[in-house]
This record gives C-alpha cells, sequence and structure tokens, in this order.
C-alpha cells in the first residue's frame, strides 16, 4: 500500500470551481412572494380589521365581512405588487425603493377603495366618489405602510 502525503492529495484533486456569487438584495420589505409571507399578511390584516371593527362604533357581521375584504383585497394586491416589482425597488435603494413601496401601497388603497365605492354605491357612473371615506381608507393605508416599513427597516 503506497502512502501519500496530504500535499500530493490536495495536487491531484481538481480544485473547486468559484461559486457563482448571487446579487445582494437590499430591499428592506421580506419577500412576499412566499406563502409564510403571505400567511402572516392575511393575519395581520384580520387583526387590522378587528381593531377597525371595534374602533369604529357599529360592530355587525356585514361590516365585519365588508372590512375583511377590502383589507384583504389591499394587502394580497400590494403583496403581489411588491413581490413583482421586488427586482426593481432592491436596485433603488433604501430610500426610493421604501418611497416607492409607500407609494404603491397607496396606489393600491386608491384602486381598490374607488372600485369598493362604485360596487357599494352600485353605479359605475354618475354617482361621486365619497372622497372623505378615500382620504380615511389612504390615511390609514399611509399610517400602517410607513409603520411597516419602519419596522422592516430596524
Amino acid at each position: 500500500m503506497v502512502r501519500r502525503s496530504p500535499a500530493a492529495f490536495r495536487s491531484s484533486t481538481p480544485a473547486a470551481a468559484p461559486a457563482a456569487v448571487a446579487p445582494v438584495d437590499h430591499f428592506i420589505v421580506p419577500n412576499l412572494c412566499k406563502a409564510p409571507a403571505i400567511a402572516l399578511l392575511v393575519l395581520v390584516g384580520q387583526l387590522l380589521v378587528l381593531v377597525l371593527l371595534f374602533a369604529g362604533g357599529e360592530i355587525s357581521w356585514m361590516r365585519l365581512a365588508l372590512l375583511s375584504l377590502f383589507v384583504q383585497w389591499v394587502a394580497l394586491l400590494s403583496a403581489g405588487a411588491l413581490c413583482a416589482l421586488r427586482p426593481l425597488l432592491g436596485r433603488l435603494g433604501l430610500v426610493a425603493g421604501a418611497l416607492l413601496a409607500f407609494a404603491l401601497v397607496l396606489l393600491v388603497t386608491l384602486v381598490v377603495g374607488v372600485v369598493a365605492d362604485r360596487l357599494l354605491a352600485g353605479a359605475w357612473l354618475g354617482a361621486p366618489v365619497d372622497a372623505l371615506t378615500l382620504l380615511r381608507q389612504l390615511i390609514i393605508a399611509g399610517i400602517i405602510a410607513a409603520l411597516a416599513l419602519r419596522y422592516f427597516y430596524v
């Protein structure tokens, strides 16, 4: 049996190929393209619905259902948009990416709010949009989005 030295053994084995370096993702929002993040988002959204329900005065099953539907649509559509734009947001840098993510959540809230207002009014055209309700929705979404972005940053 021939014994080889460790140096001889190392020289006879092929060198390991350098590992491919993955691009660094500097975006502060967690990856909302994965099921655990979506499940947590739905849970937190539903907890927000309960806070809004108990803070709003009238407590009814219909109001719970409508609030749940609105908040879940906003949360899931915002998550889908952030998931789709994640590569772009990661390249923009911290401030620009966070501002774009914030604006995206407000835009989704505005669109869902207008659609919900039209559905509840029963008419797509002709009836005026309830601007005060839309403003309240945007303020609440802005506060929640700002708190979430700050939390993810810290």
